[in-house]
């Protein structure tokens, strides 16, 4: 079988969790953190809504005349934030006001504290300039009435989660996110914490999934490990696939006696990829499971954090209908060689320097086995199919684990 070419199945992949759609629904603010939104957000009102003072001072008028180095106000009272507006004042007043007060009527400037003197009874001398700065914040100076504030698509961060909040929204529509079931499997794989017989490991994947769909806000269910039978693999890829959005399984997924997947997703439903030019991962196949989406990652750690990044990530994502990252860019610290013709994941440290220059070290294991190399590193760096030869200073994409 003709391996299926790494931008190909990218964009397969896309594509077809874009017809997946999962619908909106709406949730309070107080969960929406990190949800991506279902609908452009406009501002339903001017924000902050009235002229206010942006420092504690005293709210004047300025004078018509010549402005003096030094002028003497009669103060004609005080207002605080959360005050209703005060009088319409004359020249020759001014009133003490505190940050975030409503202007008074005809006030256009406010003198900061720190220029004012008390000069006599219910009088202050005020430090005047020409060309000093107001010191007021407009009805508008945050959001027009109707402005684009947030779009469809976005992620909600903490910014996004407060101008939701300033515009007294207790709720948001969001898309519904993908319910995600993952499959460990392999014979020689026992759960964390249970007594380790010689010749079997601890299940890794399993926590390296659950982080990684973290760091996407999902909570997965996992389940495993299995062992490599058949039926029993049948049943649990049945049964995610009733319960799930994505399925992803780890484990059994070449050509080996007991690599059991490839042949019951065929079974099942329909295999869309199988075997892609990049490495590792080579043997990631993609499919439809009924109503779900399913990927089958071979059972090498690092090949399953690279089959995550480079597909299953961007799946997740294409699910909710939200943007893909942009490319990230970095320049090598060394050179590098390959000796195939595939697309390769190398993992790598990912830095800016001192002068704002994207920097990738690679690390110099490259054995899919070890899991190591991934936690001391924070990125792959994406070597292209067509090329053998790097430079150090050539400019490379890199995926990185987080934060994009």
């Amino acid at each position: 079988m003709a391996l299926t070419r790494f931008e190909e199945a990218k964009t397969l992949v896309l594509e077809t969790a874009h017809t997946f759609f999962l619908g909106d629904e709406r949730i309070a603010l107080t969960d929406a953190l990190d949800r991506v939104l279902a609908a452009d957000v406009c501002a339903p009102f001017p924000v902050p809504g009235y002229t206010h003072a942006a420092m504690d001072g005293y709210a004047i008028i300025t004078p018509l005349t010549p402005v003096l180095a030094e002028s003497t106000f009669d103060v004609a009272g005080r207002t605080m934030a959360g005050d209703a507006q005060f009088r319409h004042i004359a020249a020759g007043e001014a009133v003490q006001i505190a940050t975030g007060a409503v202007l008074p009527e005809g006030a256009d400037r406010v003198v900061p504290v720190e220029s004012s003197a008390p000069s006599g009874d219910n009088q202050v001398l005020l430090q005047l300039s020409p060309d000093a700065a107001t010191h007021i914040r407009g009805a508008e100076d945050d959001y027009r009435l109707g402005q684009l504030a947030l779009t469809a698509g976005s992620r909600i961060g903490f910014a996004a989660a407060g101008v939701l909040a300033s515009f007294g929204l207790s709720d948001v529509l969001v898309r519904r996110r993908p319910r995600v079931t993952v499959l460990v499997t392999g014979s020689e794989l026992v759960p964390a914490g249970s007594p380790r017989p010689f010749g079997r490991i601890h299940d890794s994947n399993g926590a390296v999934l659950r982080g990684l769909l973290r760091a996407e806000g999902i909570d997965a269910t996992i389940i495993g490990p299995l062992a490599d039978d058949a039926e029993l693999l049948r049943n649990a890829l049945r049964s995610a696939a009733a319960s799930s959005d994505l399925v992803i399984s780890t484990g059994g997924a070449s050509a080996g006696q007991a690599d059991f997947i490839p042949r019951l997703m065929t079974e099942l439903g329909e295999v869309l990829f199988w075997k892609v030019a990049m490495r590792p991962g080579m043997p990631v196949l993609f499919a439809r499971l009924g109503g779900a989406l399913a990927f089958a990652l071979p059972g090498n750690p690092v090949a399953v954090v690279a089959g995550f990044l480079a597909l299953v990530r961007p799946a997740v994502r294409s699910l909710q209908a939200s943007p893909q990252p942009s490319p990230v860019f970095a320049r090598l610290v060394q050179s590098l060689q390959k000796s195939h013709n595939r697309l390769e994941f190398r993992r790598a440290a990912f830095t800016v320097d001192g002068q704002g220059v994207a920097q990738a070290d690679a690390h110099p294991v490259l054995s899919s086995g070890v899991l190591r190399s991934v936690a001391e590193t924070n990125a792959l760096i994406v070597l292209n199919a067509e090329r053998s030869e790097w430079q150090a200073g050539d400019v490379v994409e890199v995926l990185r684990y987080a934060g994009e």
